[in-house]
Parts: structure tokens; sequence; C-alpha cells
């Protein structure tokens, strides 16, 4: 069945797909606790889908055509799997406002064949081989300002991901993102930094080739070390440091680096 939507107040009541077609006429914005749940398509026509529910755990098959905006002003969990599917000049994009992604429960983010998604200050956790799918090497993913977790291993082995616009941090730990053949990492203009946290032996990155990782306009991939981001201060779990009085708009950064448990208290 096809639900054509064009709300002009905000939806109130969860919209139970149920393997039907979502189409949207104008923005769609979820009141708090509300979402789109279950398995089915939404056509985005171009318009915005605003996603406020906490914590929302998306199980189903959840397929995203048209192009357009997910805005994420809460986190959420994704145990089923999302597909992008946006060819021709269609471009969807994710704009995280710092929230998060959590792929944790086994989660897939799959890339069709053609399109193409920009994520903004997209939060990425619990990624491992499989999280990310691109169909083949016409599918490609750009990343602006993000953070990618790994959990295991990742392997992409086919697709295109580029880094622009800000610079993203891969937090690879003991674990290791390789691009084979048929896959492309591209860092335009900006750094893509790996952190190895605790472990001496992390590398981050694994390419097949000098051809699967492209630097652009002076951008470059690089493991975190003060020598690497100085003048920015890299505070560590083992670090305890007091501030009498700290500038957050201050011109250079502060990198944070810790494990899940690591807890940070701003006080006053």
């Amino acid at each position: 069945s096809v639900l054509m939507l064009g709300l002009y107040n905000n939806l109130t009541k969860d919209i139970q797909l149920n393997g039907g077609l979502l189409r949207l006429f104008a923005a769609l914005e979820c009141s708090k606790g509300i979402s789109i749940v279950g398995s089915g398509t939404v056509d985005l026509s171009e318009k915005s889908v605003v996603l406020r529910s906490e914590a929302s755990t998306f199980s189903g098959n959840l397929t995203w055509t048209g192009g357009g905006q997910i805005v994420l002003y809460e986190k959420a969990v994704i145990s089923g799997t999302w597909v992008i599917d946006a060819q021709s000049d269609a471009i969807t994009k994710v704009d995280g406002l710092g929230q998060s992604l959590d792929f944790s429960p086994g989660g897939t983010l799959m890339v069709k064949a053609g399109s193409r998604v920009v994520f903004d200050h997209v939060i990425f956790k619990g990624l491992k081989t499989g999280s990310l799918v691109f169909e083949d090497e016409t599918a490609q993913a750009v990343f602006v300002g993000c953070s990618l977790s790994l959990s295991s291993n990742c392997e992409i082995s086919h697709g295109e991901l580029v880094f622009s616009g800000k610079d993203s941090v891969l937090i690879a730990g003991e674990y290791v993102c390789v691009f084979s053949e048929s896959s492309r990492l591209v860092v335009d203009g900006v750094s893509l930094y790996y952190d190895p946290l605790y472990f001496a032996h992390g590398v981050g990155l694994n390419v097949a080739g000098p051809a699967n990782i492209v630097e652009l306009n002076g951008g470059r991939v690089a493991s975190i070390h003060k020598k690497n981001i100085d003048p920015h201060l890299i505070l560590d779990n083992s670090s305890t440091v007091c501030f009498g009085q700290l500038d957050l708009v201050a011109t250079h950064p502060l990198w944070f680096r810790g494990l899940n448990s690591d807890v940070l208290t701003l006080q006053g």
C-alpha cells in the first residue's frame, strides 16, 4: 500500500510501514518519542524527516528513496537494514547534529548502485564487516566532521568513501578498516585521523594498493598523535586535568580520547 503524506504539524503517532510505501509531499517532523517503524520504503521526494525518538531502534528493513534529508535529534540504533537508494541527481543527507547511529546489534547501512549519501556530523558506533555495504563501485558515502568507531575489523569491499568539508576521525583501537580492490578511500582537503587508542600495534587502515586511496587538495590520512595535530590538546583516559576556566569556543579544539566507560565531567 502507499501513503501519501503532507503534514504541516508534527507527527504525533508512530507510522507502521508494514512493507508499504510512505511518500512525502511536505517535510515530516516527528514529535519526541514518535518514529517510523517496521519495514518498508520512505520516498523523501527531496523533503526532510526529523527523527526525535530517544534511542530509537530500527529493527526492520527501511529503504530511503528520492533524495532529501534525514535529521537526527536523538541517537538511533540500527539492528535491521537502512538502504539508501537515491539514484540520478538525488542526494540523501543525514544531518547528525552530533548524534549517533549505532550498529552494535548487527545492523547494516547499504548504499545502492549509483546512489550518494552525505553524513554530516554523525557519530558511527559498533562498525564491523557488514555494517557499511556498497552495492558496487558507483555507490558513494561522504563524511563531513564524522566519528567512526570500530567494534571489530571492518572490510569495505565496494564503493567509495569520501571525507571532505571538515576533519573526521576513525576510532580503530585494535581493529583495522580494510579497503579491498573494488573500493576507494578519498580524503579531500581535510584530515582523516585514525586513533589506535591504547593499542600499540593498532594500524587503523589497510588499503589494497595505492590506487585505493586518494588524497586531494592537501587532504591526508594521519594517526592521532600530538605531533600530527599540534597545537590541539589530547586528553587520554589516564589524564586528570583541572581547568580554572576553559573557553569552549577557543580557536584550537580539545580532543578527548577514551573507552566507552570513560566519563568527561564539566563543572561550573
